[in-house]
């Protein structure tokens, strides 16, 4: 599966905690590609598999647009541009991610 969870940190410690926060990134979810009509089968298969994962994710990121999965060696300029891509998206997402890594004050 094209799509990963990766923990943030849980730390206990000078009066304050952070609670685990998964963040899950998907990059294989379907999009529309006349092109590439063939492989909206495969993509859809693979999307039934995300309510069965919903409980061990907090939030999920689908990035779009992304190359697509027959593009395995992409060009210089391919790359450059899912890239860039990619920036764009987690620039949007950044605010809410930092404030969801805020420390939380501990009350006893």
């Amino acid at each position: 599966m094209n799509w990963y969870s990766q923990a943030v940190w849980v730390l206990r410690s000078n009066h304050e905690f952070r609670i685990p926060f998964y963040l899950a990134l998907d990059c294989f979810h379907p999009q529309f590609d006349a092109r590439h009509l063939w492989l909206w089968p495969v993509t859809q298969a693979i999307q039934l598999q995300l309510p069965s994962q919903r409980p061990y994710f907090d939030w999920l990121v689908r990035f779009e647009p992304t190359l697509s999965p027959v593009n395995l060696l992409p060009t210089d300029a391919d790359f450059d541009r899912a890239f860039r891509w990619g920036w764009e998206q987690a620039d949007k997402m950044m605010p809410f991610l930092l404030k969801a890594l805020e420390p939380i004050p501990w009350v006893p």
